[in-house]
């Protein structure tokens, strides 16, 4: 069960009597002095929380993949704790000797190597990054302003999301770091500095950065400088896990799950990051405790001195315009009770969380082998242990506000033919209220804590005897932090945090939706009258009763690509949606048919103007088919339908 650290407790006894012995005047209330975490709940709490998660709660091992969670207090770990199957079929339990893969966590791993760079004075944080690379290195960039190292660390470079496959099952195909990111280069869409857009990307090209300055392989730089000194030797970096054979291994044995009804083997999921620093590192929950140990201890494993660790936690952007920190050199600010550092990753195995008070020296971490985040000690365990941000902490004389438009979520691709995804994704504003002012640019959201412990009635009843049972400060309310900022160009950046997770939601405000809404329904409107006059024109011939207009078969071509235009953007979203990628050669077919149903609706919208002027009868069709192919063309122009080599 829990693994309490032996070695902890012996070092515990061992203070005590040597307190006793040279210090018999100090109190017994000192001396039973209890850890207590930022939440309220004791260490005796902890115990009593995992255990009823594992036994009261529908059995852990039914309803879960592998979790392991392990908690710490600066270089001492508290407990750590294992929990279902790392291979159900088999019946393989979970333990210290089960893997995770560590998703967007990795990113950790090149801020801190960067952040060595810097303080030995080989990296400049603020300069520009093209200093560092090959000449000409970028292919994509949109604008002239600097990236910088900061840019990189805040995902604020200015890139979209990467959308070509960057996600291989073929290990030979994996290509040196360099090729790869140029080959995976995405579309500049936001000026650097601005609204925060991709981290992935921007991480490989930081650690690639690494790999210019030391003019040594990433992966190398971090065994040697991170790795090996901290003694994590169940712990692998490169994409394909060969620089840890036992890892390897391990890691093949690995089995996914999603929860459900009943839990869904997934299979291995076993497929390879070929921008690998931004997500490929696999270890133990052990390694990745240790890790995150060394970035808040006394003793300094990763840094020369006190002063480059302070950096590391020191904010370099920020919620709207006020002083509320939102990243810190690549580390997510989160606000509970207390304000944490940390990073969530995922993969298609795996997810996995670290979060951290660096002043006092608590932290978490938990790696679950699940493709979804249907589980509880993943979800509930940042709140158990730091607590609720109170509406009160910040909103001390806070006035009632709004926001208004539509924001489209910055993870999703906002130029080429991808655009229409980010389009269907849009959220309202007001979905947002009731808001208050608590800063410039900086709002807050209160709700009803009791919102946050399930909609079934019987799960809020569970988290209440909980909350009863342990020393857990309750919050009738709860609050969540929205960031507003102006862009350049007019636009507008949100940024919404919540409390189930470390990383918060980036969004853009597209001050034209409502327009482009009307021409969209409209765009989708002519498949169902193409439909429709395909099947009329078809009834008509049948009965003999077809009238003939001039110029009519190019105006039936014109019906029939309105639809073939609409089928190719619906393939095009549901491509993208199931795969979250899309080829080259795909987007090149599917941009291309576009463009030849762009180009017939032209055609047919030109003789529909010469109908219009030249026949005195059926004006009324003619103006309704021009009406219609000027819609279709617009569409695909204003949603960049036909651009496939912009993504």
């Amino acid at each position: 069960m829990k693994k309490l650290i032996k070695a902890s407790l012996a070092a515990l006894c061992s203070a005590m009597l040597l307190t006793n012995a040279v210090l018999p005047a100090v109190s017994a209330a000192e001396a039973d002095e209890e850890l207590v975490f930022p939440s309220g709940i004791t260490l005796e709490d902890l115990d009593f929380l995992l255990d009823f998660y594992e036994n009261d709660i529908d059995m852990a091992e039914d309803k879960w993949g592998a979790t392991a969670i392990g908690f710490f207090h600066g270089d001492e770990v508290l407990c750590t704790d294992y929990f279902a199957y790392s291979d159900a079929e088999q019946q393989v339990k979970a333990d210290e000797r089960s893997v995770f893969e560590w998703g967007e966590v990795s990113e950790l791993l090149v801020w801190v190597s960067a952040m060595q760079l810097w303080e030995q004075g080989s990296l400049d944080l603020e300069g520009d990054i093209r200093e560092y690379l090959p000449d000409g290195f970028f292919r994509r960039l949109a604008f002239d302003e600097p990236i910088t190292m900061l840019d990189l660390m805040n995902g604020t470079a200015g890139w979209q999301k990467v959308v070509r496959p960057i996600w291989t099952t073929d290990a030979e195909a994996i290509r040196p770091l360099g090729e790869e990111l140029r080959a995976a280069e995405p579309k500049q869409v936001c000026r650097p500095g601005e609204a925060a857009v991709d981290s992935m990307y921007s991480a490989a090209v930081a650690a690639y950065i690494i790999e210019c300055i030391t003019g040594q392989d990433y992966c190398a730089y971090v065994h040697e400088h991170i790795l090996e000194p901290l003694g994590m030797e169940h712990t692998s970096v490169n994409a394909a896990h060969t620089d840890n054979e036992w890892v390897c291994q391990q890691r093949r044995k690995m089995r996914t799950y999603e929860s459900g009804a009943s839990l869904i083997d997934k299979g291995s999921c076993l497929s390879y990051l070929t921008l690998y620093p931004a997500g490929s590192a696999v270890s133990t929950l052990n390694d990745l405790i240790t890790f995150a140990q060394a970035l808040i201890s006394d003793n300094l494993p990763l840094f020369g001195s006190p002063a480059a660790q302070t950096e590391l936690f020191e904010a370099t952007s920020f919620y709207g315009e006020s002083d509320i920190p939102l990243c810190a050199h690549g580390l997510h600010c989160n606000e509970y009770t207390v304000r944490t550092y940390g990073l969530d990753g995922a993969t298609a195995a795996s997810h996995a969380r670290v979060l951290i008070d660096p002043v006092s020296k608590l932290g978490f971490a938990v790696m679950i082998e699940q493709s979804d985040t249907n589980n509880h000690y993943f979800n509930d365990f940042s709140e158990w242990c730091f607590g609720t941000l109170s509406p009160k902490k910040y909103g001390k004389g806070a006035e009632s506000a709004r926001l208004s438009g539509y924001y489209l979520p910055s993870s999703l691709p906002r130029s080429g033919m991808l655009r229409i995804i980010g389009f269907l994704s849009a959220a309202k504003a007001e979905r947002f209220e009731p808001l208050s002012r608590i800063g410039s640019g900086v709002y807050q959201r209160t709700y009803d804590t009791e919102t946050m412990y399930g909609l079934l009635q019987e799960n809020r009843e569970s988290k209440k005897r909980l909350i009863d049972s342990t020393h857990f400060n309750a919050e009738d309310e709860g609050a969540m932090l929205i960031g507003e900022k102006a862009l350049s160009g007019g636009g507008t950046e949100a940024v919404i945090s919540s409390p189930m997770s470390s990383v918060p939601e980036h969004a853009v405000r597209d001050r034209f939706y409502i327009a482009e809404l009307c021409l969209f329904t409209a765009y989708v409107l002519l498949a169902v009258a193409s439909v429709y006059l395909m099947f009329m024109r078809r009834k008509l011939k049948k009965h003999g009763r077809l009238k003939k207009y001039s110029g009519s078969a190019l105006l039936g071509a014109g019906q029939t690509a309105w639809l073939v235009s609409v089928l190719l953007m619906f393939a095009t979203y549901v491509i993208f949606v199931n795969s979250g990628t899309m080829t080259f050669s795909v987007s090149a077919v599917i941009g291309m048919s576009q463009l030849i149903c762009t180009a017939v609706c032209c055609l047919a919208a030109v003789a529909a103007v010469i109908g219009l002027v030249r026949v005195k009868s059926g004006k009324l069709h003619y103006a309704a088919n021009m009406v219609c192919n000027i819609i279709a063309v617009a569409a695909v122009v204003c949603f960049e339908m036909y651009n496939f080599w912009n993504i």
